[in-house]
């Protein structure tokens, strides 16, 4: 069993950027999904024990506290120690509630659960299989690509225990899938948008021109292992990508199919100011990441 400490020290992960691939998680619903009882009534409970916590008052009274930044595609995490410690899978209760900040305030989106697992320990098949589950490595290089949030499979058993993490948004939509851990929703609902159609690079616009490159910087200087001058010149990058974000027209509210292709265009031209800042061999390291990306 975990103590409080090595707890703090897995979930602390969540601070770091973290990108995962929708592909991973057997993210859309399929028709089995649709008829498991099990995981309806999971989400009717889960909706009913969480509405409270739309005050975020309400879930600080509780014991909920904040930790780490408001990622893009997973929101602020604020976690319940003394629930992680309990180690059990209560749909009402969840260890992890998600927020992001909107223009209306902080508005709860998703809630996440946790078990405490021994080294090679699989994943709790409850309440919607194996594959919705994932760990977190906490080293930045891993928990940037595709292979983040990998499987029990196949993985490195080296550490002695790891926490186990389930994503569920109950309270925003999520393209990818209710049980997807990330949602690319979110970068519309933090700037009070909606969008005609749903697309992940139109989302990284938005996420790139709220926080002016901070999550992409650490990111990109991460896993391509850039030193004190690639990381200046990625800075100057991202920052300039993020005020022609920043400065493109876009509709109030609920943008059109045009605002949506525009924002897409904006992100898939960085990949070319960004490519040219690095030395080649910094480059490649980041192919992986451009893949998942771009």
């Amino acid at each position: 069993m975990m103590n409080t400490r090595a707890v703090l020290t897995i979930v602390l992960a969540l601070s770091e950027p973290c990108v995962a691939a929708a592909q991973l998680h057997s993210g859309h619903e399929d028709a089995s999904a649709v008829v498991d009882s099990n995981a309806i009534r999971f989400v009717a409970e889960a909706r009913a024990g969480t509405s409270r916590y739309h005050d975020q008052a309400a879930a600080i009274a509780d014991g909920y506290r904040r930790v780490g930044p408001e990622l893009p595609s997973m929101g602020e995490h604020w976690l319940n120690i003394r629930l992680i410690l309990a180690d059990s899978v209560d749909a009402a209760h969840p260890s992890i509630l998600i927020y992001v900040t909107s223009p209306a305030g902080p508005s709860l989106v998703g809630v996440a659960y946790t078990r405490m697992l021994r080294t090679a320990e699989p994943f709790p098949d409850f309440p919607r299989g194996l594959d919705a589950w994932h760990d977190h490595s906490g080293l930045l290089e891993d928990e940037a690509l595709p292979t983040a949030h990998v499987r029990q499979l196949g993985r490195d058993t080296a550490r002695a225990s790891r926490l186990g993490f389930l994503h569920l948004w109950i309270w925003c939509d999520n393209p990818a899938g209710a049980w997807t851990a990330d949602n690319w929703s979110l970068p519309f609902a933090r700037a009070g948008l909606r969008a005609a159609v749903s697309d992940d690079q139109a989302a990284r616009s938005l996420a790139l021109a709220a926080d002016s490159g901070r999550y992409y910087l650490e990111t990109l200087t991460a896993v391509s292992r850039a030193d004190r001058v690639e990381t200046t010149r990625l800075r100057e990058v991202l920052a300039a990508g993020a005020a022609k974000m920043r400065g493109l027209s876009l509709s109030k509210g609920e943008l059109t199919e045009a605002d949506v292709a525009r924002l897409r265009s904006a992100w898939q031209s960085l990949w070319a100011d960004i490519a040219t800042s690095l030395p080649p061999d910094k480059v490649r390291r980041l192919e992986e990441l451009r893949r998942l990306w771009w």
